[in-house]
């Protein structure tokens, strides 16, 4: 960085201040807004930005109002302290532009920033996250993820439309005031609502098949992209598949004999065609006819896949929500008469060319990605997505072994070597939501509750080292 006479007054010296004031909010460790402060709409040139006004950092710690990665606001320019820790705060949402030259003293790799009010970065931060199911979607799971260092919720919404009181048929797409809801929830717990993982079966089974009601059900998945820009929901996870996950079993092969997922040939069903009405290991349809939906080919998959992405893609982007693709878990080519899509580390980069948008990515299953027998091992997928800016969100837990034997164990205690994949996400400036979407269970009364704490403790306290 060039060396700047701050006493000058020019120009130069002031960007050098606003820099300053950056690292010096850098260590800052928290933000706090005591509650006499407010946000005051600007008007004239700076319509549409807003200034923190009777700001004074952490003076005042008594009245403890979070400021929380949800405020979206636009800054032009840094003032002190606290408005440039507000910043990296705000970059936490991807919502900052830059309307200023200081960036002109930042060092490669950040020459690439724009200084004509694009949206950049300022500082990469990964968040950690946890990943929940329907029946544990609760005020009380929430609390336990924001007890355990969690500051983001990956919600995995299938069987939600089929839950208990919801009052309407499971074929209608979730709706606005539902999704409201469960934001809520999770804002009254201190959370973010980062995701959604995986569509309802019945909203898009034809969408799968390329049945009758397959533009139908198009248009539901276009209008929950549109509820969920409009609720600042910013990634929709998916798995384009006929058998999801299909043949793991439950075995105790991790560190202590702790059960965790596993897969092995001897273990698994004998394969199957999968019968009419069902897709995902779910039947939408009790009363289909006998017989199966017969075999589908690589080629018919990929068509039916780049024509799903041809028409969401778009409405993704006007939504600002990424759409994530997850690997084939088991990484079998073919599961039950159906070809499977990214089932080598380097599969996605075809998936990825398809239609090259910030929008469509990958849903990064890192424990998928490590049982996979491909060209590149984990650190070098980790490498490529992350360094194309292409993962949206991480998937973090560790295996022992490869397809198609291999098996699931605590974190620290796999073939991986976590702290090396940690440092290549940093290394790319990955800034997304890390969960550790399984993790074994360990012998105690709340055995998932104590291995997820496991896990996002050693997560939490390794992202600590690294920055």
């Amino acid at each position: 960085m060039p060396t700047i006479d701050e006493s000058s007054g020019s120009p130069a010296s002031s960007r050098w201040r606003k820099l300053r004031q950056l690292q010096i909010a850098r260590r800052l460790q928290d933000l706090r807004v005591p509650q006499s402060n407010r946000l005051e709409a600007l008007r004239g040139d700076c319509a549409g930005q807003h200034s923190i006004t009777n700001a004074y950092g952490l003076e005042d710690r008594e009245q403890e109002r979070a400021f929380l990665p949800s405020t979206v606001l636009t800054i032009g320019f840094i003032t002190k302290p606290f408005t440039a820790r507000a910043i990296l705060k705000i970059q936490e949402m991807s919502r900052l532009q830059m309307h200023d030259s200081s960036v002109d003293l930042i060092d490669t790799p950040h020459r690439n920033w724009s200084t004509s009010g694009t949206l950049i970065p300022v500082r990469q931060l990964m968040k950690i996250g946890l990943g929940l199911y329907p029946h544990l979607l609760t005020s009380e799971t929430y609390r336990f993820a924001f007890q355990a260092g969690a500051t983001h919720i990956v919600a995995h919404l299938p069987g939600f439309s089929r839950r208990e009181g919801r009052g309407l048929p499971p074929e209608q797409m979730w709706t606005l005031d539902e999704l409201a809801e469960l934001k809520r929830s999770m804002n009254d717990a201190g959370l973010e609502f980062a995701a959604i993982e995986n569509f309802e079966v019945e909203h898009w089974y034809d969408v799968l098949l390329d049945g009758p009601l397959r533009d139908e059900q198009m248009a539901g998945l276009k209008q929950l992209l549109r509820n969920m820009g409009q609720l600042g929901i910013g990634v929709m996870g998916y798995n384009f598949s006929y058998a999801n996950v299909w043949g793991t079993t439950r075995v105790t092969r991790a560190r202590g004999n702790a059960p965790a997922p596993g897969y092995s040939t001897d273990l698994a069903p004998p394969q199957a065609e999968i019968p009419k009405g069902m897709v995902w290991n779910t039947v939408y349809d009790e009363d289909a006819p006998e017989g199966t939906i017969g075999t589908v080919s690589e080629e018919q998959i990929w068509e039916r896949y780049e024509r799903f992405l041809t028409e969401l893609v778009p409405v993704a982007e006007e939504a600002e929500v990424r759409l994530a693709m997850h690997p084939a878990d088991p990484p079998l080519e073919v599961i039950n008469g159906t070809a499977r899509m990214v089932t080598r580390p380097e599969h996605y980069q075809r998936l990825l060319d398809l239609v090259p948008s910030h929008y469509h990515a990958a849903e990064f299953c890192q424990g998928t990605i490590a049982e996979m027998d491909g060209e590149m091992d984990v650190y070098e997928a980790i490498e490529t997505y992350a360094g194309q800016g292409r993962i949206a969100y991480v998937h973090l837990r560790n295996v022992v072994g490869k397809v198609p034997d291999y098996y699931e164990t605590f974190i620290d205690d796999g073939d991986v070597d976590m702290v090396k994949a940690l440092k290549l996400y940093k290394k790319h400036g990955f800034d997304g939501v890390i969960i550790p979407d399984h993790s074994p269970e360990m012998t105690c009364q709340a055995p998932w509750h104590a291995g997820m704490a496991y896990a996002l403790g050693w997560i939490r306290g390794v992202i600590a080292t690294l920055d």
